[in-house]
C-alpha cells in the first residue's frame, strides 16, 4: 500500500461522513486532494481510516510522511496502521523508530509491548514496558501500571527490577505496596513481602486485600508481634468499610491459629463466614451448570477417542 491510492483514501473519507466539525472535515479532504495540508491535516485523515481501514490509512500517512517525515505523530500512528494491517514486522520497525526518537512517546511504548506480547516475545516485551518506565517522568500510577502490567504477564522477576525505584518513592500508595510484596512473596521472599503488605495497612488500613497477605506471609507466635497487634487494633475499628472488616477477621483468625488460641480462631471465623455470605451470594445454579458443562466436555472427549478410527 503506499500514496497511490491516496484518491481511493480520500474517498473512503468522504463516504465516512463528517465528524464533530463537518466544514472542517470536508475542508481538510479538499486540501489533502490537493496534496496541500499540514502534519495536523494528515493526521487526522488517517486517524479515521485507522480501526476500519488501516491499509488506506496507510496510503494517507505515507503521503503525510512524504511531506513531515520527522513527525512524530505520523510515525506512531504509521506503526499502528501496519499493525492493524497484519504486518507485524513493518510496524515493530516504525514503532521502534519512534521511541528510539522520543523515548517518553508512551503510547508508541504501549503499543509495541502489546505488538510484542501478541508474538510471544514476553522478554522483549518487559525490556520495552521497563525501558518505558525508566524513561518517564515518575508518578504513583505510572509505577502501579508498569508493575502490574508485567505481574499479569508473568514477568515477576522483571517487575521485581522496578521495585527499588518505585519503593524509594516517598509517595508510593499502599496499593503499590500490595504489589510489591505480591511480587516478593511470588519469588519467595516471604520476609521482605510481610513488609511491604505491613506498610500498605500502615498507610491505609481500609484496604481489604492487604490484610490477607500480611498474615500468610508469616507465622506468628506471639500475641506481641507488631503486626499481630496490627490486626488486633484493625479488628476493634468501626470506621472500616465491610469487605475491610471480614479481610482482618480472617487474617486474625489466622494468627491465632498460628499461636494455638483456636478458640479465638472459631469466634472470630463464624461471624466473618456470615458476613462474607451476606456479602457474596452463592449461585448454585451456575455452579451446576458449570460442572455439567465440563462433564459434557470430558464424556463427548472420551467418545471421541473410543469412537473406531
Amino acid at each position: 500500500m503506499n500514496s497511490s491510492r491516496l484518491p481511493a483514501a480520500l474517498d473512503a473519507l468522504r463516504r465516512l461522513g463528517s465528524g464533530n466539525d463537518p466544514a472542517g472535515d470536508f475542508a481538510r479532504i479538499d486540501r489533502l486532494s490537493r496534496d496541500e495540508g499540514d502534519a495536523g491535516d494528515w493526521f487526522e485523515a488517517a486517524a479515521r481510516l485507522v480501526p476500519t481501514a488501516p491499509g488506506l490509512a496507510l496510503g494517507v500517512l505515507e503521503r503525510g510522511l512524504h511531506h513531515h517525515p520527522n513527525d512524530i505523530a505520523l510515525l506512531y500512528l504509521r506503526g499502528n496502521a501496519l499493525r492493524l494491517d497484519g504486518q507485524p514486522a513493518a510496524a515493530e520497525a516504525a514503532l521502534r523508530e519512534v521511541v528510539t526518537r522520543l523515548p517518553t512517546h508512551a503510547e508508541a511504548g504501549i503499543s509495541l509491548a502489546y505488538l510484542l506480547r501478541e508474538q510471544g516475545r514476553m522478554a522483549a516485551f518487559a525490556e520495552v514496558v521497563i525501558r518505558l518506565w525508566r524513561h518517564l517522568p515518575r508518578s504513583i500510577d505510572g509505577d502501579l501500571r508498569s508493575l502490574t502490567f508485567l505481574v499479569e504477564n508473568g514477568r515477576i522477576a522483571d517487575a521485581a527490577l522496578l521495585l527499588p525505584g518505585v519503593l524509594a518513592s516517598p509517595n508510593a500508595g499502599a496499593p503499590v505496596h500490595v504489589l510489591a510484596g505480591t511480587i516478593l512473596a511470588t519469588l519467595g521472599v516471604p520476609d521482605r513481602a510481610r513488609v511491604q503488605f505491613a506498610e500498605a495497612v500502615r498507610k491505609n488500613p481500609d484496604l481489604a486485600e492487604a490484610w490477607w497477605p500480611l498474615a500468610s506471609a508469616q507465622r506468628f507466635d506471639s500475641r506481641d508481634d507488631a503486626d499481630f497487634r496490627a490486626l488486633e487494633t484493625a479488628a476493634t475499628r468501626a470506621d472500616l468499610q465491610p469487605a475491610t472488616r471480614i479481610a482482618v477477621a480472617f487474617a486474625l483468625a489466622k494468627a491465632c491459629d498460628d499461636i494455638g488460641d483456636v478458640e479465638a480462631a472459631v469466634r472470630l471465623l463464624e461471624p466473618a463466614n456470615a458476613n462474607w455470605r451476606r456479602h457474596h451470594r452463592w449461585d448454585a445454579a451456575g455452579w451446576r451448570r458449570f460442572v455439567d458443562d465440563r462433564l459434557r466436555v470430558r464424556l463427548a472427549a472420551g467418545r471421541a477417542v473410543d469412537a473406531p478410527v
